[in-house]
């Protein structure tokens, strides 16, 4: 805010200043008792050059400028009477804007606002400018008039007021196996608030924080962000809303022991849910798989694909096939793929021949990829073998208990129908002509909901 240009106003009232309040660290929302503070402009991020800190009643200089033992300050000004200031701690830095900062920062329309400052400054009840003693103007440039209506001008030059800073909060990062998440850290300009479901509503997270939710499944939780003191939240960022799944419950959807009499084509078949399930669908564009009668599907010397989809729509999904038998030297001959049937159609699925075992994932946006993943060594060898998706981690259990986990979170390898109910589907794939395959039986469970 410039004065000097016109007439200098000697009226305390006329003048900008930091309204008193309690003082707490933005990170925790601790109170900041007894603290030595010191201001800084905005701009000086080093803290190089403290600004001169007077007492707003009596212009007393503020050596040192602290908190009181109920972490309160009082009104104060600043030299050069900023739009913002940076009070700094041994521990914390605090944003805050001025009075006329404030007010300029709403956005009212400029006849609207100069009344605005003019009643935060201290005008009271008073209507009138020649009331005030001063004639408030906000223009982009000085106006001709030093006074007007019998009292000085008061220039304000919105160039002199900062606007708030967009800021774009991060999700938290969620745990559905632990029904945790954990708050952001790092990060400038916004907070987390708790606002509904899973045990901790109206608490300001701190940054860094891991937090386990309670109550029954499934368990809706609800975090805002909430800008500080000088930012504004980014155009579209809205609250974080995350349903955690029960990890322990799992519900057979379809399953298959492929008894019954043989058949050179499983299309067609209806699974038998044997080992569990209430689906009727059948199989499809299953020709390279046939039926031996003694309750196997065995890949019949073509390649090709036999596909099952899966409905309703589920979130996080598990696959257990028993494979008998495997023989042929192409590497990943044969697969067990778990897909979205969404568009674009993302999978994961289990790469598996006499030699090696691992993972192959895409995104459905173009183009796959085999993350290393993490933990135990799988062996390729027949027995049950499970793969899941729970959230974006993949889990590949092989016949001898050895677990390797997948992290599916990246662009690359993310697949699009894991974290939404979308309906899936199971493919049994054979890539190779001279590779033969014989599967003793298929189970597919939702797990949570």
């Amino acid at each position: 805010m410039t004065t000097s240009t016109f007439q200098e106003l000697s009226m305390d009232h006329i003048h900008d200043y930091f309204a008193g309040s309690t003082i707490v660290d933005p990170d925790n929302g601790e109170p900041q008792r007894n603290t030595t503070l010191q201001a800084f402009l905005p701009s000086d991020t080093g803290f190089t050059t403290p600004l001169e800190v007077r007492d707003r009643a009596s212009g007393a200089v503020l050596e040192p400028f602290m908190s009181s033992d109920r972490a309160s300050i009082p009104d104060f000004r600043v030299a050069g009477e900023p739009a913002a200031v940076v009070l700094k701690s041994a521990t914390c830095t605090i944003r805050m804007s001025s009075v006329i900062g404030t007010v300029m920062k709403s956005g009212l329309a400029p006849g609207v606002m100069e009344v605005a400052i003019a009643t935060a400054l201290g005008s009271g009840g008073r209507t009138e400018p020649a009331d005030w003693g001063f004639y408030p103007v906000l223009s982009e440039t000085p106006p001709e008039q030093t006074t007007r209506n019998g009292v000085p001008v008061l220039w304000l030059d919105p160039a002199s007021y900062e606007a708030p800073v967009p800021v774009l909060p991060p999700a938290p990062a969620w745990n559905d196996a632990t029904s945790t998440f954990t708050v952001p850290s790092g990060v400038v300009g916004a907070e987390y608030v708790w606002t509904s479901g899973g045990g901790g509503v109206g608490a300001t997270l701190s940054p860094g924080a891991t937090l386990t939710t309670s109550g029954t499944y499934p368990r809706s939780v609800l975090i805002t962000p909430m800008p500080k003191p000088g930012y504004v939240l980014a155009s579209g960022v809205r609250p974080f809303v995350h349903d955690f799944p029960d990890p322990t419950e799992l519900t057979v959807m379809v399953s298959d022991s492929f008894s019954g009499a043989a058949a050179t084509d499983i299309t067609g078949r209806v699974p038998d849910n044997a080992l569990g399930g209430t689906q009727t669908g059948a199989w499809k564009t299953g020709i390279a798989w046939n039926i031996d009668g003694s309750g196997h599907a065995v890949s019949s010397g073509s390649t090709g694909i036999a596909m099952l989809p899966l409905n309703p729509g589920c979130k996080n999904i598990r696959a257990e096939i028993d494979v008998t038998a495997m023989s042929g030297a192409t590497r990943g001959a044969f697969n067990l793929s778990l897909r979205d049937q969404a568009t674009p159609e993302g999978y994961v699925e289990l790469v598996l021949d006499p030699t090696h075992a691992g993972l192959t994932t895409s995104n459905g946006r173009g183009g796959s990829t085999s993350p290393g993943g993490s933990g135990d060594t799988l062996i390729p060898e027949p027995g049950l073998w499970t793969l899941q998706i729970y959230g974006t981690t993949a889990t590949v259990t092989d016949p001898s208990g050895n677990v390797r986990v997948y992290d599916l979170s990246d662009a690359a390898s993310y697949l699009p129908g894991s974290a939404t109910a979308h309906p899936k589907r199971v493919w049994l794939r054979n890539t190779s002509a001279t590779s033969s395959f014989s599967v003793n039986s298929l189970k597919v469970s939702k797990i949570g909901f």
